[in-house]
């Protein structure tokens, strides 16, 4: 049941309750949102999500010092960065749980994964909800799995950046995104199993697509994510991957010289037409290591890569940016393994 001062239930909340997941909430005024408010969200179930979004936070009110903040969490796990305060006493530790951000206190509210990290002032963001009902930014991915009925020119978004607009369109919206992503995680029996059915980003695809809501893209600078080959022109205010101290290191990298230019991450650079002889020969040496990492791809046997790739000093060397591998257990929870 929704506990004292808790979100009022809405047709998402009653869909929580009837899959197991069960909000309660402290903090807030016990209304379903604050008429006029903003604000950012972070879910965070589990200890390692919540030290992730304590980090983000801290960069967020680095750049946004008035920024309103919403935890959505299963328990508290540290110290108190937020503003207000949702615990959800059944979370699924998977990517459902990300379903839980609109319960948030918020009219309008943006939706930012823990392991992001923010560089600039995002006011902007918020004009586009006066205009639109959902913004989000759009990937190159979603080409490897089918989708029956929305076209393959209609893209997928990324779940790690979102902003909305509350209406009652959009509650029905969050109501029929979860009954479509709990009715595609369930084709996964039975021997069968397909990565697009766990993910949330497959189900929002189809569930936009087919909502008629006015929804507008973002630019990569914000949602920029650095284990992918990335495009910005302007300054890049929200990275995204791990762990935060890289992608605070990152953040120099990509904002030292603004204009059109391309994050390449396997070379730790990035790539633009008006680059420095430094800049060159910085390419050059990573270019170099690349070369012998893909030589030693080839003449080493298959068990001996694997054992070198849990080295951290050759995954700095190597693969600085591939992201730290998650715990078999970890992993396992989170794809439905």
């Amino acid at each position: 049941m929704i506990g004292k001062g808790g979100v009022l239930a809405s047709s998402l909340n009653r869909g929580l309750l009837k899959h197991g997941l069960t909000p309660t909430s402290c903090g807030m005024d016990g209304t379903a949102c604050l008429p006029g408010t903003r604000g950012f969200v972070y879910v965070a179930t589990g200890d390692l999500f919540f030290r992730e979004a304590a980090e983000s936070a801290a960069s967020l009110r680095a750049a946004n010092p008035s920024a309103r903040i919403c935890l959505i969490a299963d328990k508290i796990h540290g110290e108190k960065f937020w503003d207000d305060l949702v615990i959800a006493e059944n979370p699924s530790f998977d990517f459902r749980d990300k379903l839980l951000m609109s319960l948030c206190p918020y009219e309008k509210f943006i939706y930012l994964d823990a392991d992001t990290y923010i560089t600039g002032e995002l006011s902007e963001v918020f004009e586009l909800l006066e205009d639109f009902d959902i913004i989000g930014h759009q990937l190159f991915e979603g080409r490897d799995y089918k989708c029956p009925g929305v076209p393959e020119s209609f893209p997928e978004f990324n779940g790690g950046v979102f902003g909305y607009r509350r209406s009652p369109a959009v509650e029905k919206f969050f109501s029929h995104l979860l009954a479509t992503y709990l009715e595609h995680r369930s084709r996964n029996t039975g021997g069968f199993y397909d990565y697009s059915n766990v993910s949330e980003q497959k189900a929002f695809r189809i569930t936009l697509y087919r909502s008629g809501l006015r929804h507008s893209v973002l630019g990569p600078e914000y949602n920029f994510i650095v284990q992918h080959v990335q495009f910005a022109c302007v300054k890049v205010k929200i990275l995204h991957g791990r762990p935060n101290s890289e992608l605070k290191r990152i953040a120099l990298i990509v904002n030292a010289e603004l204009g059109p230019r391309a994050w390449v991450p396997i070379l730790d650079s990035c790539v633009g037409q008006r680059m420095t002889i430094g800049g060159w020969a910085k390419v050059s040496g990573t270019a170099f290591v690349q070369a012998l990492r893909k030589l030693a791809f080839v003449v080493a046997p298959a068990g001996l890569r694997r054992n070198l790739r849990r080295s951290r000093i050759l995954r700095k060397v190597f693969l600085r940016n591939e992201g730290p591998p998650p715990t078999e257990v970890e992993h396992k929870r989170k794809w439905g393994l």
